[in-house]
């Protein structure tokens, strides 16, 4: 299954070359360090509240999505998921040039410009040898890559992960910035977004009320 409903993002990237489209994200990346201060703009990942009952709040708002009891089911697909179902295109995009940030190996170490999302939601490397650490401390580049994937290829069957670009009321209205907010956050506290990311994929649902 390849789903349709990625092909503006794919449009937008492609409009930019890889290096103009990474740049633009550092250059994100220092603007917020150095203006209003990361710990201020990026203090935490939000909480599933604000990422799911706001999702669904504003999908029961517009008579979308929601199930028996009133409440919005996300459905956040995983890993084995996503990498047979993701087009080769966004799969092979590197990890820097969708985040702006170089995947992060182990506590103080990043890895090289060349890992793709591919890699890390497989923990297999270039030359096909499987690297554990490529999923990122507390699985913080695997969980990033998958909630990034998901959003984009929300289609309310098979992913139902209306971040991006419902009326406008979601918290993102495009996967740019969407992906800026996670690169932010991970910078910001490595191990608090990883908690908050792990917490959403295994339950996205919890605080659906």
């Amino acid at each position: 299954m390849k789903e349709n409903n990625h092909l503006s993002h794919n449009i937008d990237e492609q409009s930019n070359t890889p290096d103009t489209s990474a740049q633009t994200r550092r250059n994100f990346l220092v603007k917020s360090s150095k203006g209003v201060g990361a710990g201020l703009l990026m203090a935490a990942l939000p909480t599933k509240s604000v990422w799911a009952t706001g999702i669904g709040n504003s999908m029961a708002a517009s008579g979308h999505g929601s199930d028996l009891g009133g409440a919005v089911s996300l459905r956040i697909r995983g890993r084995n998921y996503l990498l047979n179902n993701v087009a080769s295109f966004d799969l092979d995009q590197t990890f820097e040039n969708v985040f702006g940030i170089r995947a992060f190996r182990g506590a103080n170490n990043t890895y090289g410009a060349d890992v793709t999302l591919r890699m890390v939601l497989s923990g297999v490397d270039a030359n096909n040898v499987t690297d554990n650490q490529l999923r990122g401390p507390g699985n913080l580049n695997r969980n990033m890559a998958r909630v990034y994937l998901n959003a984009i290829y929300h289609n309310g069957i098979q992913i139902v992960y209306p971040i991006l670009d419902l009326s406008n009321l979601p918290p993102f209205d495009t996967a740019v910035n969407f992906a800026n907010y996670l690169a932010n956050s991970a910078v910001t506290d490595k191990t608090g977004t990883a908690t908050a990311l792990t917490s959403l994929v295994q339950d996205p649902n919890s605080d659906i009320v």
